[in-house]
């Protein structure tokens, strides 16, 4: 998409649950515009709001809300994406055919297990059990749910590396979903930057850098790769 800069969800997200006004959030991450939204869910109803806002002057340059019925939550966000980069005005690489948001599942059932996984999660390490639990169920849901494998891999290689856990029985666990999230769909980027951790901390350097600049060619977040290659390089630091 030309034109646009969107930054990762694991910067924006720093701001969650916190009082800070819009100019405040906008200067940080250097940003123009900000999206903000909620979700409401009743039985088997969904409530989407969302608008988007100019932070230097709290201008509201689109909002909209949309009731649905749980089974097109995925069509929602394809729409939610095509209004905001309408009133950006953004031009759009490709055909206009191209979906904007690419759906990972059509079973709504381990879309909605997967957001509850990621919502213990961002509770950090008190939720990881919890978590995995979540990831578990969308995959038993959707067997080809390649984020759900990818948040597991993530998860028990941070309990690995914290200690929580013993090498010998996590490893062999992340290598299986690693390898099966690659076997359903190589060419989803953020993998990359977990396969590349996972070398990274088998020592095995120089796969390590490839992993990661194939995640940069399949265009994952550069703030966030960036962050991981200047990892990397303490580590052959610490090496030498």
């Amino acid at each position: 998409m030309e034109g646009l800069k969107v930054i990762s969800r694991t910067s924006a997200f720093h701001f969650k649950g916190k009082d800070t006004d819009l100019r405040t959030i906008g200067e940080k991450l250097k940003v123009d515009h900000v999206l903000e939204g909620s979700v409401r869910k009743a039985g088997n109803r969904l409530r989407i709001s969302a608008q988007l806002i100019k932070v230097d002057d709290d201008t509201h340059l689109w909002a909209d809300s949309y009731d649905r019925e749980l089974e097109d939550v995925f069509a929602i966000q394809g729409e939610i994406s095509l209004a905001v980069v309408q009133s950006l005005k953004v031009k759009l690489l490709g055909k206009k055919s191209e979906p904007l948001v690419k759906d990972y599942t059509k079973n709504a059932e381990a879309y909605e297990l997967y957001l509850k996984g990621c919502f213990h999660e961002n509770k950090g390490p008190v939720g990881f059990d919890k978590d995995i639990e979540y990831f578990e169920k969308a995959v038993k849901a959707d067997p080809n749910y390649v984020p759900a494998y990818l948040k597991m891999a993530g998860i028990n290689h941070l309990k690995m590396h914290a200690g929580s856990s013993p090498p010998w029985e996590i490893k062999p666990k992340v290598d299986y979903l690693l390898r099966k999230a690659l076997e359903i769909d190589d060419s989803y980027c953020g993998l990359y930057a977990v396969l590349g951790t996972n070398k990274l901390f088998d020592f095995d350097w120089h796969e390590a850098e490839k992993t990661y600049k194939r995640g940069i060619e399949i265009n994952y977040p550069a703030a966030e790769l960036r962050g991981i290659l200047l990892i990397k390089k303490c580590f052959y630091c610490i090496r030498q």
